[in-house]
């Protein structure tokens, strides 16, 4: 067990502790599987399938903690807040792409401008998919 903790000498801040979960296989191939880490599918694909995820499960806490809980307009009040709320997130994603781009030199990204736009047109696009599906099984 003494071993499983391995710290470079060259730079004893660098903070990277190797642990049975961090180190596994089995996990590294999970987040492998990850959309995000797909290489075989395209930027707005990716953002349409992660969209779709986090949408469908937004509506959810508006649902059973909003402040019209216990109204018959429940539902269709949680997918609008769920709505609005994709749109902030959209705009978050859109100002962060700005600033990404803006100081591209810095930071050494991978990603085209345009392939991060691809994928914050298909996360927002996904995830108002996501969230109306949602809302229909709920009323369903």
């Amino acid at each position: 067990m003494a071993n499983l903790v391995k710290v470079n000498p060259e730079n004893t801040f660098a903070g990277n502790l190797n642990t049975l979960i961090n180190q596994s296989s089995l996990i590294e191939i999970l987040i492998g599987k990850l959309p995000i880490y797909r290489n075989n599918i395209s930027s707005r694909l990716k953002g349409i399938e992660i969209g779709m995820a986090h949408g469908y499960f937004l509506i959810g806490p508006f649902a059973t903690l909003g402040p019209v809980r216990t109204s018959q307009i429940i539902n269709l009040s949680s997918c609008l807040s769920a709505f609005a709320l994709i749109l902030i997130l959209g705009l978050a994603l859109k100002l962060y792409g700005i600033v990404l781009f803006t100081n591209k030199n810095q930071t050494g990204i991978s990603i085209s401008e345009k392939d991060y736009n691809k994928f914050v047109a298909g996360f927002i696009f996904g995830a108002f998919g996501g969230n109306f599906l949602s809302f229909l099984l709920l009323n369903i």
